[in-house]
């Protein structure tokens, strides 16, 4: 029986959704914390008490204190800054893994660099690119040389668009190209009623700033809609808080058509679900960005989507999807936003054509197959 220890976020939905594609196998999964964490994810720990094969490895005993106690230590106690690789090696040591796989490259990934050469030479070692992992930080020279060291002892890579493939392979990975498919997307059925995308007159906006986000330029582009049109509504989410303020004074300004939701006071999936399904525009924008989950979530909402290209949105319209990948600038944004506005047989077209395709891309049991190829021997 092949045993696989696989390396992740152990707080995250998407390292979660991994994980319940491949646990129904007839493999002997564990599963390693990369980074320090408050509490493992609700899906994990159900996953775990339903399959005998699947095992989080935790690093401090178990009990109702055990995930503030894990943050109290690693906070404060700096000198200890090895203990997670000196667990990680410990655990490969006491077991005969087929596959390590690292979710995501930045915490997992690295933490594979100084595994010992004897370990990959007994064991394959499997890498799947998150989102920004090379496309943005191949752009600073302690990631790049990271980067580039962790492809070199890599077998088997993963990816969620074909952008992410051609960095790679420029970058000097010289292994195995795993399928491109989705990280952890899982395909939702239409929440509440199911308007006619034409009828609908909320936009909706991931309005996200910070390292990777571009919400000050969506807001400009809100502003100038709401200014322009008095048909349209907005709702924002995701706001952070370098954009708290700056929101909630757009809104105190058109107090009946901008509503917004904060990453500190967020909405649950199904709520943020509700919302594209009563949007007629997605609008999504940033300097950096994998598959983006609300660019594929909005077209089963049958919300007509647009996102900036610097994400793979690109892949998605090329498998036949109907949106727009726009140039991340307030004028190129402006103008989309515009053209879906105006055009109501295109985003109904859209909201007809896009969960079809999605469909035949993201099926449970199809993701679930390509997964599992991931460790064949």
């Amino acid at each position: 029986m092949k045993k696989i220890l696989v390396i992740g976020m152990a707080d995250s939905i998407h390292t979660a959704h991994w994980v319940e594609r491949i646990v129904d196998s007839d493999m002997v999964i564990h599963f390693f914390p990369s980074r320090k964490h408050r509490k493992f994810h609700p899906l994990l720990l159900d996953i775990e008490s339903k399959f005998s094969n699947f095992k989080l490895l935790r690093r401090y005993p178990t009990s109702l204190i055990a995930p503030y106690w894990n943050y109290f230590c690693d906070s404060i106690a700096k000198h200890f800054t090895n203990r997670k690789l000196q667990q990680l090696k410990k655990t490969i040591s006491l077991n005969n893994y087929d596959f390590i796989h690292a979710l995501e490259l930045q915490h997992a990934g690295y933490l594979a660099l100084d595994l010992d050469a004897t370990t990959l030479e007994t064991t394959k070692l499997i890498v799947t690119n998150w989102g920004s992992d090379i496309y943005f930080f191949q752009n600073l020279p302690v990631h790049l040389q990271k980067i580039q060291r962790l492809l070199e002892i890599t077998d088997r890579y993963s990816a969620e668009c074909s952008r992410d493939y051609e960095l790679a392979n420029k970058l000097g990975f010289k292994g195995e190209f795993l399928p491109i498919i989705p990280n952890s997307f899982s395909n939702e059925e239409a929440q509440g009623k199911f308007i006619l995308t034409s009828d609908r007159t909320q936009i909706i906006a991931k309005c996200y700033g910070e390292v990777f986000g571009l919400g000050s330029l969506l807001v400009s582009a809100v502003e100038s809609i709401l200014s322009d049109n008095s048909k349209y509504n907005f709702f924002l989410y995701s706001v952070t808080r370098d954009l708290e303020e700056t929101v909630a004074n757009l809104s105190a300004k058109f107090p009946s058509r901008l509503k917004f939701s904060t990453v500190r006071n967020s909405l649950s999936h199904k709520e943020l679900l509700l919302e594209f399904s009563k949007s007629r525009i997605y609008l999504g924008a940033s300097i950096s960005d994998g598959i983006s989950t609300s660019f594929l979530e909005a077209m089963t909402q049958g919300a007509f989507p647009i996102q900036t290209n610097t994400s793979c949105a690109s892949d998605w319209l090329q498998k036949g999807c109907l949106g727009i990948a726009v140039e991340p600038n307030l004028e190129s944004i402006l103008e989309s936003l515009r053209i879906s506005i105006n055009d109501d047989e295109l985003v109904n077209k859209a909201q007809a054509i896009n969960p079809l395709i999605l469909e035949q891309h993201t099926n449970f049991d199809i993701l679930s197959k390509i997964a599992k190829s991931f460790y064949n021997v």
